[in-house]
């Protein structure tokens, strides 16, 4: 069990790794400004999803919101794009086609002469990066139960008891259980991670939060383990943290930031935020 609950994370990257990429919108949303002449706005109607905004600030913050939507601003030689990045290229282009239809007299190769681009080079997908902040909470809470089962089993077997009355601190007995638990959670997460393909990143602050939720783990697992009399009891009680660590990742990206102030007693909401 112990093996399987080290593998079964990886797995699951791979899932996400090609499931991923296949949830797009098939629509082209537009957010424009309203500045661009209403022949415009009114021609690209006719092909797309049309939101009119007041100004290109507007339009930037539309377009950086979760949701695939493309922006068009008035810019000083016309009409320009403006892309989070992480768009899929098949809305890019289309949009881009979408947009050149809707300027007179711009058609094939003159659209690149006339369009500028502005990009926020924000290339990871939203819905692979959720998910996969998502896999290391929950690779967390599997090593929380990895450690609690092994303290139920030494604890059924007088372990503990026979561990007091040795001359090995008990600071050294909890450094023992704690250190397979950590080893795994740092193994199958960085892999996990390999497996994404999200490699630009910082790994220093990245493994600073792995190693967070591992003291979190272990705090958690100690408290179970200990409280717990058998395997059942441990694993269901484990299981429960998955309430809170599904509900903090759904009021952090669901919900206006207001409401955030509602699971700020959750740690694993600020372990969301932070790895995010």
């Amino acid at each position: 069990m112990a093996v399987w609950m080290i593998l079964a994370p990886l797995l699951l990257a791979v899932l996400i790794l090609w499931i991923a990429p296949g949830i797009s919108e098939t629509t082209v949303n537009f957010a424009v400004d309203e500045n661009l002449s209403s022949a415009y706005i009114e021609t690209l109607k006719e092909y797309a999803s049309v939101e009119t905004l007041k100004d290109a600030d507007a339009v930037e913050e539309r377009v950086m919101r979760r949701d695939e939507v493309i922006g068009l601003t008035q810019g000083d030689t016309g009409p320009v794009l403006v892309q989070q990045g992480n768009e899929t290229e098949t809305a890019v282009t289309m949009a881009k086609v979408l947009a050149a239809m809707a300027s007179t007299g711009i058609t094939g190769g003159e659209a690149n002469e006339n369009f500028g681009f502005l990009s926020f080079r924000d290339e990871t997908s939203p819905l692979k990066r959720s998910l996969s902040i998502t896999m290391l909470l929950m690779i967390s809470v599997i090593m929380s139960m990895l450690i609690s089962l092994g303290l139920v089993d030494e604890k059924n077997d007088q372990t503990i008891k026979a561990a007091n009355v040795t001359p090995m601190p008990q600071s050294a007995y909890v450094l023992s259980k704690s250190l397979i638990g950590v080893l795994a959670l740092l193994f199958t997460s960085v892999i996990s991670l390999l497996i994404l393909g999200i490699t630009d990143i910082n790994w220093a602050q990245i493994l600073i939060m792995i190693v967070t939720n591992a003291l979190i783990s272990i705090i958690v697992a100690f408290v179970i383990g200990l409280s717990s009399t058998d395997y059942i009891e441990a694993s269901g009680s484990v299981k429960l943290l998955m309430l809170p660590m599904i509900a903090s990742v759904l009021v952090y990206e669901l919900t206006d930031p207001a409401w955030h102030i509602t699971v700020w007693w959750s740690p694993f909401y600020w372990a969301y935020r932070g790895i995010t």
